[in-house]
């Protein structure tokens, strides 16, 4: 996706967001056991304010800022602040400590960040679950697993070896319509490629797991169960994959 259509993507999510929150603050969170919405609102805020806004300066040492006792006016201030220097600055341009890190990779991250937390609130307030578009679920889907899973595992194997062994080769398949992300582990990382769904890759394909870009999305983020997409296969490599994913997402 372009920086600009995930700009496009981020507003529509962030309106939905706090048109959820602002029908009930003080429910709980089913997906976030420990937090309310206000809390899940507040917590959105702060990665805008005191994440995004901060690795864009970086070097300078920016101060962290102190949210608005209101939790939607200190989402406003949040939302207002990442976006302007989102929208302001050349997307290949290099910010934060680590070399993937530029404009571009943050715009995709708040993004995202947003939609799946607009998601934890209408679960909260019991509204229905408002579409996604097919695209951003789509990169959602490719950020979580190319983005999170694969890179941060084989950058910080250590942290997830309880979880890593050696796949020898075997795969498994996530796809959603036209597009697939073939998997492997191995001890030092995990590997992932997106291709075509129906390619055959040069390992053997021991378990699939399909389903509709946005379900597909909330299965790998834990927001959706089992009855939400199709495995079939070997259940262990399945189960192996949900572990490391949870693993993942709790580090971020």
């Amino acid at each position: 996706m372009d920086r600009s259509r995930l700009l496009h993507c981020l507003d529509a999510e962030v309106a939905q967001l706090r048109a959820a929150a602002a029908r009930d603050l003080t429910a709980p969170v089913p997906t976030c056991p420990e937090w309310t919405v206000e809390e899940l609102v507040r917590h959105v805020a702060n990665f805008y304010l005191n994440v995004v806004v901060r690795r864009l300066h970086m070097p300078e040492d920016v101060p962290r800022v102190e949210l608005a006792p209101d939790a939607l006016a200190a989402l406003d201030r949040g939302y207002n602040a990442a976006v302007q220097d989102l929208a302001g600055r050349q997307p290949d341009e290099h910010v934060g400590q680590m070399p993937h890190e530029t404009v571009y990779y943050w715009t995709r991250r708040t993004t995202h960040e947003t939609a799946i937390h607009r998601v934890d609130a209408e679960l909260a307030v019991a509204s229905p679950v408002g579409p996604m578009p097919y695209d951003l679920a789509i990169d959602g889907i490719d950020e979580m697993l190319t983005g999170f899973l694969s890179e941060l595992t084989r950058r910080f194997p250590e942290e997830f070896a309880a979880h890593l062994n050696d796949w020898g080769g075997n795969v498994v398949a996530v796809s959603a319509r036209d597009t697939a992300w073939w998997i492997t582990v191995r001890p030092d990382g995990v590997d992932v490629a997106r291709g075509d769904p129906g390619q055959v890759p040069n390992q053997a394909t021991r378990a699939r797991v399909q389903g509709e870009p946005a379900a597909l999305l909330y299965w790998l983020y834990n927001r959706a169960g089992n009855d939400q997409v199709v495995t079939s296969g070997d259940g262990q490599l399945v189960a192996q994959l949900k572990r490391l994913l949870t693993a993942v997402t709790n580090t971020v």
